[in-house]
């Protein structure tokens, strides 16, 4: 059934991109994951990276404080090689994954995301650019 609305989900999808592109545009130390220029992305997941000095906090800060607000964020995916599966595997590290493990946040992205509840979002995190964490 999904696949009949894969059109549609697909223009939500590039959507919702486009709206955090757009909102997000000039916030310090945040950049939307860039799109190849060879290709056309699905925009399946809409993630920032976050570069702690620039933005003021480190993208786990980030991530704790818009939950504060009721907002989801991930962190985008752990590198395979340190999966606790993989405990004891050689490996020679990886490390353009391991930084934007550390660095990226994927935010609300559903079909379902309204303008309205983007908006939110975006607000929240240009409200947080340029603060620092408690106690600091």
């Amino acid at each position: 059934a999904q696949l009949e609305l894969l059109d549609e989900y697909v223009a939500a999808k590039r959507r919702i991109y486009q709206g955090y592109q757009e909102g997000l545009a000039g916030v310090p130390g945040l950049s939307l994951m860039a799109l190849a220029p060879w290709g056309k992305s699905a925009c399946w997941m809409s993630t920032v990276v976050v570069d702690p000095p620039g933005f003021g906090l480190d993208s786990r800060a980030l991530l704790k404080a818009l939950h504060g607000r009721r907002i989801q964020t991930r962190p985008l995916w752990q590198p395979l090689h340190q999966s606790p599966a993989l405990a004891g595997s050689h490996s020679l590290g990886c490390p353009v994954s391991e930084r934007l493990h550390r660095q990226a946040l994927s935010l609300p992205s559903s079909v379902g995301l309204t303008p309205q509840d983007q908006a939110r979002v975006i607000a929240a995190i240009r409200q947080m650019a340029g603060q620092s964490p408690a106690g600091d």
